[in-house]
């Protein structure tokens, strides 16, 4: 059902942004920057770098997307729009808003003809406001973070502004963009040291349609000025215009060692962005995360501590772990040539003792030789902490590991019980739940079928029933689908994203047929009035006034708002409630009659 897919799309998506943002929040992956500003966010922080920046977007950003008037009538859990960048959660809506980038947003936001009048020139002046705000901000944040990896000296560096303008006129033709880092017209004004390199860029215009569309960068290098020097770089970020850019235009992966004077490519990938409008009077600058002379031979110093993350493979979170095998990023590691993860706090005393846990394949003497991207925990679940300790080229050892912690949950909860089920003078009937741990409960999948069907698979977390139940509380109704006899089976999820067995089956028996279009537009009979009382005062006919102008006048209209995801996605959304005018989110009971006849039995059809 189209639906129903869509809602597992935007779960999906929720999933994989917030993956993405575990990597750029915690290892300065995700954000580049726009303007000179100094470290002031480190200078007057009471909390971490991570923390003041998340601070920050709530004052200045997040106020913007929260309006009614802009983007919260579309774009938070269950709404219409893809990215929850509007949502009542700070936390879940700066995900989306990472993920989805400040071009596109703003570029969508003055768009008149996105979603008129809530987007449009009437934005530009709040747009350019927080863009430019959100700008130097992380410009600040990058900062705040190279400085706390590096003894306190940000290491980072921004260049001075390039011209786009000789690579327009050919769909095929790259220009070579090139910045010396030891000249002072070639970095920004705000840089006061100098790098003995230079590092280019190829750039050319991205056509799509005989239209110009963006850009592609790719094939960046660096060559040293002075053979005697070696230079580690970590981290590349693109603007344009001065303005930050979404993030799959940075090479944030990069971390290398460079030596001797060749030419030397930094990463074989490539990037591009679609923003827009693009010109020839655009401009590009690059900003490094961090590039500075690299520790000498034998009288170097060891390696800094590496920093690490380890986020769930599912669902992206870095603090609840639900498989013993996590991905693991591990970032300012550039010239490591090898890596020794560990549960044990005990430093190997030499570049030739054991690493006690790290992996077999792969390894010299425990040690592994090529950069972890998964780690697999000891027996056991709760609380665990992983060490990483590293070696260079004259096999040094960091003085202190880099570390994290998180608990490891690998163990589903146990089944839910459905306690009773009333079925009184309609299609949906009073349901009691229980759970033996219901404060480890944070989602319930209600599933209801036909009798003659084989119990229903154990659901994914991207299943669209899991967003059926208000802000994953416990349901109080269920709906069916068809008449006569019914099972029904209850799931939950816990917090770490495990899912439990099926509760028991319960059967129940349903006299009054599947719910119908007509039932559901008569003015007058209970529960069966539901969209004729809740959905056609704004969206009955095309004079009406409802946003998007559903017209819900005839059963073919209403089956394509269904078969579109607006109807369901309208009448399920908690944050934004519809109809609003009846006071909120309309009940369980009535949103579980419009469900049923939206989503009927698997290979039917509405019936009208």
């Amino acid at each position: 059902m189209i639906v129903s897919n869509k809602k597992s799309t935007l779960l999906l998506l929720f999933v994989v942004a917030g993956f993405l943002l575990t990597l750029g929040f915690n290892n300065c992956t995700n954000f580049s920057p726009s303007a000179k500003q100094a470290t002031t966010l480190a200078a007057t922080a009471t909390g971490t770098c991570d923390e003041v920046l998340f601070d920050q977007y709530k004052t200045s950003v997040y106020p913007f997307f929260r309006q009614e008037s802009t983007c919260l009538s579309c774009h938070v859990e269950g709404g219409q729009g893809l990215g929850v960048f509007a949502s009542a959660d700070a936390k879940v809506a700066f995900s989306a808003f990472n993920a989805a980038g400040v071009s596109k947003l703003s570029y969508m936001a003055t768009n008149p003809q996105h979603k008129p009048p809530h987007t449009g020139e009437h934005n530009r002046s709040a747009v350019d406001t927080w863009s430019n705000t959100w700008s130097k901000n992380q410009t600040a944040y990058l900062d705040c973070v190279s400085k706390a990896q590096n003894g306190g000296i940000n290491e980072s560096l921004l260049t001075a502004a390039k011209s786009a303008a000789d690579i327009y006129g050919s769909e095929t033709a790259s220009q070579t963009l090139t910045w010396d880092l030891s000249l002072a017209e070639d970095l920004d004004t705000s840089v006061t040291r100098s790098i003995p390199a230079k590092i280019t860029i190829d750039v050319r215009v991205l056509y799509q349609n005989e239209k110009v569309a963006g850009y592609i960068f790719s094939n960046p290098t660096m060559q040293l000025k002075d053979p005697t020097q070696v230079i580690v770089i970590e981290g590349l970020f693109f603007q344009i215009n001065m303005v930050s850019i979404p993030s799959q235009t940075t090479f944030t992966s990069l971390s290398k060692v460079i030596t001797w004077s060749s030419l030397i490519p930094l990463m074989d990938a490539q990037a591009n962005t679609l923003i827009k409008p693009v010109a020839s009077t655009d401009v590009f600058q690059l900003y490094i995360q961090r590039i500075a002379p690299a520790a000498g031979s034998g009288e170097g110093n060891a390696p800094l501590t590496p920093v690490i993350r380890v986020s769930d493979a599912t669902t992206g979170s870095t603090t609840l772990i639900n498989s013993s095998t996590a991905n693991v990023n591990i970032v300012r590691d550039a010239g490591i040539i090898r890596w020794c993860l560990s549960e044990s706090s005990v430093k190997p005393t030499s570049a030739d003792a054991p690493c006690v846990t790290s992996a077999s394949d792969g390894t010299l003497n425990g040690w592994q030789l090529t950069r972890p991207m998964e780690y697999t925990f000891s027996n056991g679940d709760g609380p665990k902490r992983l060490y990483l300790w590293v070696l260079d080229p004259n096999l040094k050892m960091n003085s202190d590991p880099g570390t994290v912690e998180l608990t490891l949950d690998t163990v589903a909860p146990s089944a839910p019980a459905i306690t009773s089920v009333h079925v009184t003078d309609s299609q949906v009937a009073d349901m009691t739940l229980t759970h033996p741990s219901e404060s480890d409960v944070s989602g319930w999948c209600l599933l209801e079928q036909n009798s003659i069907k084989t119990a229903p698979r154990k659901p994914s977390l991207t299943d669209g029933c899991w967003s059926w139940s208000d802000n994953n509380t416990k349901p109080t109704t269920v709906g069916f689908k068809g008449g006569g006899s019914r099972d029904i089976y209850v799931f939950v999820r816990d917090k770490a994203g495990n899912v439990s067995p099926a509760s028991t089956k319960y059967a129940a028996m349903n006299s009054f047929g599947a719910i119908t279009f007509s039932q559901l537009t008569s003015a007058a009979g209970g529960p069966r009035a539901t969209l004729y009382n809740n959905c056609f005062t704004c969206h009955g006919t095309s004079g009406n006034p409802g946003f998007n102008k559903l017209e819900l006048f005839d059963y073919l209209s209403a089956v394509d708002a269904a078969d579109a995801g607006i109807l369901v996605s309208r009448i399920n959304n908690a944050i934004s409630p519809m109809p609003n005018i009846n006071g909120g989110l309309m009940s369980q009971r009535y949103r579980d009659l419009i469900r049923l006849w939206t989503l009927p039995e698997e290979g039917d059809q509405p019936l009208p």
